[in-house]
């Protein structure tokens, strides 16, 4: 009696796990690996004003849908001339400085408050939210060295004499921004599209630098008011 009492508590556990699949399934469509949420993202943008342009990369994490935080790299240039000329006191001398200085890099933190999604589509893979992103930049470098070459001031002089390098001092080290976006997210892909104000000076690094008597940066530093776009990826 125990032997055939054993059989049928191994027939009856065997037949509780072949149906347990079925019974999964009548409850509704198995959980999709891919339908979790992602806490990382990647993301390219870049921002165009009518005189500043800029290219950046980042890392985000998302604590959830709705709040997280990023770290990545900007490029940040200007349309301008790179060249520097004018003439030391005394007027027997000429400089000139290729500055190099129209371009900078920055290191970016930003806070990312996202809305709820409005759901788009069939099968709701696809949605639009809002996205407001505070943050703040570091220069890289925060003080910037140009390269002054020095020519007798008389006419077809052009050969250089002598040269010497001038460091700034006293540059600003931290600026900051606020972004405003629309995004579109389609499954890991997720599309911005927005306004971003910044304080960033791109000749931050340079504005107390004096050649002879003369300011390198003569221009006044421009709030940025740009537009941008992005492109995130989930992972």
């Amino acid at each position: 009696m125990t032997h055939q009492l054993k059989h049928a508590m191994a027939a009856a556990i065997l037949a509780t796990a072949a149906m347990a699949p079925t019974a999964a399934m009548a409850g509704g469509k198995p959980a999709d690996p891919d339908d979790r949420f992602r806490h990382w993202s990647v993301e390219a943008s870049g921002l165009l004003s009518s005189d500043v342009w800029g290219a950046g990369a980042a890392v985000n994490y998302h604590l959830n849908p709705y709040a997280g935080a990023g770290v990545g790299l900007m490029i940040l240039g200007t349309m301008s001339d790179d060249t520097q000329a004018g003439v030391m006191p005394g007027g027997q001398t000429d400089w000139v400085a290729e500055t190099g200085l129209n371009n900078v890099g920055a290191l970016r933190a930003e806070l990312l408050f996202t809305t709820p999604q409005l759901k788009l589509g069939s099968d709701r893979e696809c949605g639009l939210a809002l996205r407001v992103s505070p943050g703040i930049d570091v220069p890289i470098p925060v003080n910037r060295t140009v390269t002054v070459g020095y020519t007798p001031h008389q006419p077809g002089s052009y050969e250089v004499d002598y040269s010497d390098q001038v460091e700034n001092h006293g540059g600003k080290a931290l600026y900051g921004h606020c972004k405003v976006a629309a995004l579109l997210t389609i499954d890991r892909l997720e599309l911005g599209a927005g306004y971003e104000w910044s304080n960033f000076d791109v000749y931050g690094g340079a504005r107390n630098i004096s050649i002879g008597s003369t300011k390198l940066i003569g221009s006044d530093r421009k709030t940025i008011h740009a537009a941008f776009v992005s492109l995130a990826y989930k992972f």
